[in-house]
């Protein structure tokens, strides 16, 4: 059995995103560039998606979040987190060479060297008070760089929302650009990606207490959500957010308890969003787009009642 196969065989999560990927190709016709259009054809697919990745996050990765949580010290925790984001310095300083950014891969290949070395295996995060500020990068934002801006929405098999272009990136940092594929005790690269997603998931635990609490469609929100934070990621600046994005209400009303009241809404330039690069801030951002999304969708179902009414 080669080695190509031998991966994919004990790595279902990744066999299903490129089957899903691939079947989702047909709809790559449809492309726009409208930053927050869902672009959602096989809607009807996704659903099912949504609603199985719904009960597999229910009855297994959910407890297993809040048992890690539970168990694992608070600084425990954060040197796990260190450690994965060291292992993602690989594939982000890669894509900024693709993307010909030789400043940036610079910074993220001597904190991969620095943090993996003195700070024990990346366990400790002694890079950024050196000045080596943590960025994240992939090749679904080297792909946007060349033009393929946009791509239909997907559900992934245990992974949730994405789309074509990032579901087939995903393939290709995996496959080329991160350390997985060259570990050869399978049983121990495994453990590892399932410790991966379960520390993710337990950085999300205080963000999905924004969506259950709105009362809207769950799919839409988790869609739209992801929608507008993947753009905030692609149009970014050296890894960080765009500062000079727009969105339909101000950060003032985010802090509030999301009863939006459409006639003060506005457009409010967003300042001071975290760096997205550290799993845990990054939720942080996701939950900001929750807000963003629910709020959106609270103000146009208020209008929509004024019409009718």
């Amino acid at each position: 059995m080669n080695n190509w196969f031998k991966n994919y065989l004990v790595n279902p999560i990744t066999t299903a995103l490129g089957i899903l990927g691939l079947i989702s190709l047909n709809g790559c016709s449809s492309i726009t560039n409208h930053p927050y259009d869902s672009n959602d054809p096989l809607q009807t697919i996704n659903r099912a998606t949504f609603a199985f990745n719904d009960q597999f996050d229910k009855y297994l990765l959910k407890p297993a979040a809040i048992t890690y949580k539970t168990i694992t010290p608070a600084v425990a925790r954060k040197g796990v987190n260190n450690f994965f984001m060291n292992l993602n310095e690989v594939p982000t300083s890669i894509n900024y060479l693709l993307q010909l950014q030789p400043g940036p891969a610079y910074e993220s290949f001597w904190r991969l060297l620095i943090n993996s070395t003195v700070g024990i295996g990346g366990l400790f995060d002694v890079a950024t008070p050196m000045g080596l500020q943590r960025t994240t990068n992939d090749f679904g934002i080297t792909m946007s760089k060349v033009g393929f801006s946009s791509s239909p929405y997907i559900v992934v098999p245990f992974l949730g929302p994405s789309n074509v272009r990032d579901g087939l990136s995903l393939l290709v940092d995996y496959e080329y650009f991160t350390v997985w594929p060259y570990m050869d005790d399978i049983a121990v690269r495994n453990v590892l990606l399932g410790l991966d997603m379960v520390r993710i998931r337990t950085n999300l635990l205080d963000s999905e207490a924004v969506m259950n609490a709105a009362g809207f469609d769950k799919y839409i929100i988790t869609r739209d959500a992801y929608v507008q934070y993947r753009y905030q990621l692609i149009t970014q600046h050296g890894g960080k957010y765009d500062q000079g994005a727009t969105y339909l209400i101000s950060d003032q009303e985010l802090d509030s308890d999301l009863d939006i009241n459409t006639s003060s809404t506005t457009v409010a330039q967003v300042k001071n969003l975290p760096d997205p690069a550290d799993s845990s801030i990054r939720a942080t951002a996701l939950e900001n787009s929750l807000k963003r999304t629910i709020a959106d969708q609270q103000a146009h179902q208020a209008v929509t009642s004024t019409i009718k009414n």
